[in-house]
This record gives C-alpha cells, structure tokens and sequence, in this order.
C-alpha cells in the first residue's frame, strides 16, 4: 500500500488502519509520502498483526504530518505498529513531524520473534501523550517482547516536551538493543528523555553523537518523582556498553546519565568531550551489580554544579572495576567530586591525570576498594 499528497483527517476511528490476515506471509509494506493524517479519534495510523501471521511489516514515512490524533480514546498513539508472530517490524520516517497526538507518538509492539528496526532522521516528536491523565505517554514507545532484537538509529531528531518519556524502549527476552543517536535533541519531559531496559540475556549498545539531553525528569507538579536524563540498564547476563562523542546531559531533576548492570555481563562506557552540568542529583553514575567487570574511561569533561556528586562508580561484586578520567572539570558539586567504590572481591584501579576539582562538597576523590593514582 502506498499512499501519497493525502489528507486522512477527523475520522472517528484510526485515520488509517491496516489488519494482517493470519494467512498473510512474506513482506506487507505501507509507505506514506506527503500525507497529512489529522484529528482522528484513534490512533492516526494502525498497523497490526492480531493473528499473529508469518510476514513481516514495513512501513516508510516521508515529509509527512501525522497530528492531533488520539482524543476519543485512551492509548490512541500517532503511529502503532504491532506484530505478534515470526516476521519483524521495519519503521522509517524521514523528514515527518509526529506532534500533539493523545498517546504516543509512535509505538511499536513487537511480540513474536522478530525484531524491530526502526530509523528516523530529520523528524520531530513533540507534544504527544497527554489525553489520559492517569497514563500519560511518551514521544516514542519501543516494546520488543520476544526473541528478536531492537536497533533504533535517529539522526537529526527532536524529541522536546512529550508528557511523560522523551523515549521509552524494553527488550524483554534474549535479543540485543542497539541505540545510535547522533545530531539529536531530547528535552523537556517530566520524566526521563531516554529509558532502556534490556532484561534478557542480550548485550546493549548505546551511542550518544553530537546529541542533547536536557530538562528532562522535572515533574510537572509536586507529586511526581525526578527522575534520570538518560536510564540504561541491563537487567541481566548480557553486557552493556555505552559510547559518549560530543554531548551534553544537563539540567535535569535526578542524574545527568545513570547507567546500570544488574546482573553477570560488563558494564564498559567510553565517554569524549561531553558535559554533564547542573543536574538535580548526580552528574554521572555508573553501577555493576553482579560478576562482571566495570570499566569506564572519561576524557575532556565537564561534570559541574550537580546537586550530589559529580562522579559516581560501583562494582559491587566479584568483577574488577577499572576508572581512568583524563582532562576534566569536576567543580561546584555539592557532595563528593568522585566517590567510587570497589565493594567485593575483585582488582580496582582509579587514575585522575589532568583533573580539575574544586569548590565541591569534599575536594578529596572517595575512593574505597581501589588503588588510586593522581597524575
């Protein structure tokens, strides 16, 4: 289906709306190309494999709009996709604005096992997710249930002002999360402006590249709880690894990056030219909470005016914990500048070469359970 210079507008239900037979196998593809789908009562577009059929979904938007949908309902996203048997899910959006609708921008469910790939360069995802009080939503909702992995990649994004994640993305079983984020900005949400979770047995990769994450996790009102720019955490054997070029984690009501191995895999995070200023709680904090290794190397960066400590790390099992930071400004901290704490059995290495601190809580690194060399 390919549908172009179309107006899908203030339909009582989905402006568009697309059902795979449970017959249906091979590819089923659904391109938009200058479509306008506007004030529907349900989701703006629909697509879904309720029979849980062999095929796989394909779906390209380009230079469209897909707007104020989503009020006649609760959960009524922008964009759902949903497939539940052995193909995966294809998503790509180029140069298309998501913006106001009552749900979530875009929401794909994948619970078979497939994968999903979503990409999308040049797009905005902004002001959606606030028709139901009692459940707001996000600007983008990745939910990969089954066997198959999540791959996102955004380039030149905006993701601003959503009423409650900026992005919310679960692997839930044993596939891989990849998450490439370059030229991008996510900001302005009362709850974080990225959270991944992968509880299965898979690695995570994240990459962070000339991208901004700022004003995040300030609750709207009193009740809500602050919460992290930027969450990572991986919830089991896999490892995790996240790559910092040239980006800024600032202003938000909790951590600037909070960054967690639960369980067996490595906790690796390799972090240039980045700022992490001005946060509620801590600028960065890392964690390893089972048999792995955490290693963590930080060169030219800011971690200032934080409302805790600058820099936290733990490793709190039986891996080693290896933490180099060269070149950097950790100033106006409120707590400690560094606190990092090897607590089990296992090898712990800090070294400070270059590092400014001072006008902190405690001038003095916290080092406990590692050996520790200033140069």
């Amino acid at each position: 289906m390919a549908l172009q210079a179309l107006a899908l507008r203030n339909a009582g239900g989905s402006g568009l709306a697309v059902s795979l037979p449970a017959t249906a196998s091979g590819a089923v593809s659904v391109s938009l190309s200058r479509v306008l789908v506007d004030g529907n009562g349900e989701q703006g577009v629909r697509i879904e494999d309720p029979g849980a059929s062999n095929a796989g979904i394909a779906v390209a938007i380009h230079n469209s709009t897909i707007s104020n949908n989503g009020f006649s309902v609760s959960d009524a996203d922008g964009v759902f996709v949903g497939e539940s048997g052995a193909g995966s899910v294809h998503v790509a959006l180029n140069g298309s604005q998501l913006t106001g609708n009552g749900a979530d921008g875009v929401e794909i469910d994948e619970s078979g096992d497939g994968s999903i790939v979503f990409t999308a360069t040049g797009s905005i995802f902004e002001g959606n997710g606030s028709q139901d009080p009692g459940d707001l939503e996000d600007g983008m909702d990745f939910d990969e249930a089954g066997e198959g992995d999540l791959v996102v990649e955004l380039k030149n994004v905006s993701i601003r002002e959503n009423s409650q994640q900026g992005i919310d993305a679960d692997e839930a079983e044993g596939g891989e999360v990849n998450f490439r984020i370059v030229n991008s900005e996510g900001a302005d949400h009362p709850e974080e402006g990225l959270s991944i979770r992968e509880e299965g047995d898979g690695d995570t990769v994240i990459d962070f590249i000339a991208s901004v994450f700022s004003g995040n996790g300030i609750p709207a009102d009193d009740d809500g709880e602050p919460q992290q720019t930027v969450d990572c955490e991986e919830a089991d054997d896999g490892d995790l690894v996240v790559h910092v070029v040239n980006s800024d984690f600032t202003n938000t009501g909790d951590d600037g990056l909070k960054v967690d191995e639960l369980d067996g895999g490595n906790l690796s995070v390799d972090i240039k030219n980045a700022h992490f200023d001005a946060n509620a709680d801590r600028g960065v904090d890392l964690t390893e909470e089972g048999e792995g290794n955490l290693e963590a190397n930080l060169v030219n960066v800011s971690i200032s005016d934080n409302g805790k400590d600058g820099l936290r790390s733990r490793e709190n099992d039986g891996g080693d914990l290896a933490v180099d930071v060269t070149n950097a400004s950790i100033n106006g901290n409120t707590n400690d500048a560094v606190e990092i704490q090897q607590n089990d059995a296992g090898d712990g290495l800090v070294v400070l070469t270059q590092v400014q601190i001072a006008g902190n809580g405690d001038d003095t690194p916290d080092v406990s359970g590692a050996d520790l060399i200033e140069k």
